[in-house]
């Protein structure tokens, strides 16, 4: 199994790719990778480059499941961008017939105490040789991508 880990932010994702068991995850190794929504006056050119782009990544990357961590509702919705980017991203995955799972963030908060007692380490130990993440959002890649490991 290799996880696709999507963290989402206003015109890029940042993703990972983690396989492994609950136990004993791991990082794969490649470039860290954020793509970016590309500029264009034609919003849908744009939408649908990043979509292709998402698919051939996918593909290319032998990915089985792809986890995205979901935009929140309410008073702190997400930006209009950030909902397209993960439909495409979403869609990119379904589309090669990929298990897409969303995670909201307080999913990915109780799974990182569940981390740590399943691993007997934190994240940055178990993946980052006790290092802190930077960006600080790669973090948060890994464990969602982790989330569909356990």
């Amino acid at each position: 199994m290799i996880v696709l880990g999507v963290a989402p932010e206003p015109g890029s994702i940042l993703c990972v790719l983690v396989t492994g068991t609950p136990s004993a995850p791991k990082r794969i190794d490649l470039e860290q990778v954020r793509q970016k929504l590309a500029g264009s006056a034609e919003p849908a050119s744009a939408l649908l480059a990043f979509f292709k782009w998402a698919r051939t990544f996918i593909a290319q990357h032998n990915v089985t499941d792809v986890a995205i961590i979901q935009g929140q509702g309410g008073k702190f919705a997400a930006s209009p961008e950030r909902v397209k980017l993960e439909t495409a991203v979403s869609l990119a995955g379904a589309d090669l017939d990929r298990r897409v799972h969303l995670v909201s963030k307080t999913r990915l908060r109780a799974r990182e105490k569940k981390f740590e007692s399943e691993t007997g380490h934190s994240v940055e130990v178990v993946l980052n040789g006790g290092e802190a993440f930077k960006p600080k959002d790669l973090r948060e890649a890994i464990l969602v991508a982790w989330t569909v490991l356990s």
